[in-house]
């Protein structure tokens, strides 16, 4: 909105460039926001992502010849790569083609600012096109216009309690659940500090081992017979060595690119775990392509008895309640 000349400087700065065109991905995905183009886009991208990965073919082969155990260590390694290669395909394509979650702004910023800001600015340029007059009818309406986007200023920063219980009035009014929660989650601000103190156990230290043991007796509380489990675990390892292992299995031990589509049409959008930049929307709204690739290294896991390590990432987000269990 200045009228100012501008000041323009240029510096010969040596530095180093990367031939690799791949950009960071970004934690900050808004699939919500998403139009039918993105996601074309996205599809498009993701699929070239994944052309551009060299298979492990070795250890695919493995899978391929049905054999129950690879213990071979560079196959391994081979796996978790090519792993961590379809993560990072995923986390550009939506890098790249998917709208990034804004900055929590302003309540009626932009119905009530940006259309008088906009204005100010294209009368401000008319203003300068014709030689910056101290009067006549275009210098009247640049001052008008900049006034009235000045006043909207104040007034939007001055009423934000107001603005933001309209807008989430008209929420519940659309009945747009997301709209209202989004408008709830800026009124509430940063998330609130965790709590030190929890049953009369303090520090970071003992809160972690108050709930290490919580979830423990959780998922111990239903009883079984230690001797049978015993038991069992040996009839399976048993049966998959003297079956499966000679080759006289029926299965064929291999997932199918039909059998991880069905897998994703299961899942439920907006869903996340460990890793943030990576969610239910990368999987739901993906190629074709990116199925035959996890039906590689899925049928892959099963030969080579190998989970990678950021498929063992989980994340448990403990609700602390008050005695009101509100």
């Amino acid at each position: 909105m200045s009228d100012h000349a501008p000041i323009f400087l240029t510096l010969d700065v040596p530095s180093s460039s990367k031939t690799c065109d791949r950009v960071s991905a970004s934690k900050g995905v808004s699939w919500n926001r998403a139009t039918d183009t993105d996601i074309l886009a996205y599809k498009e991208t993701l699929r070239v992502c994944l052309d551009e990965i060299e298979l492990p073919l070795d250890a695919l082969h493995c899978s391929v010849e049905g054999q129950l155990m690879c213990s071979c260590p560079d196959h391994a390694n081979d796996l978790i790569e090519y792993h961590s290669q379809i993560i990072l395909a995923l986390e550009i394509a939506a890098s790249r083609c998917i709208p990034h979650r804004r900055k929590k702004g302003l309540a009626g910023w932009s119905t009530l600012v940006n259309p008088l800001k906009e204005d100010a600015i294209f009368w401000n340029k008319i203003w300068m096109d014709c030689g910056r007059a101290n009067s006549g009818w275009v210098y009247n309406i640049r001052r008008k216009t900049r006034a009235k986007y000045r006043q909207a200023v104040r007034f939007v920063l001055n009423n934000q309690d107001k603005l933001s219980a309209e807008r989430m009035a008209q929420a519940l009014e659309r009945n747009a659940s997301r709209d209202l929660w989004q408008e709830v989650s800026r009124r509430k601000g940063g998330s609130s500090p965790s709590t030190e103190s929890i049953d009369d156990v303090e520090g970071n230290e003992q809160v972690r081992i108050l709930f290490r043991d919580k979830y423990d007796e959780l998922y111990s509380s239903v009883s079984y017979d230690k001797q049978e489990m015993k038991q069992l675990c040996f009839d399976v390892d048993h049966e998959a060595s003297l079956i499966c292992g000679m080759g006289k299995c029926s299965s064929k031990h291999h997932f199918t690119a039909l059998d991880v589509r069905k897998a994703v049409k299961k899942l439920k959008g907006g869903k996340s775990d460990a890793r943030p930049s990576i969610s239910s929307d990368n999987f739901i709204k993906a190629c074709d392509e990116l199925c035959v690739h996890l039906s590689l290294f899925l049928s892959a896991l099963l030969t080579s008895s190998l989970a990678p390590p950021a498929m063992l990432e989980s994340v448990l987000v403990p609700i602390p309640k008050s005695r009101k269990k509100s």
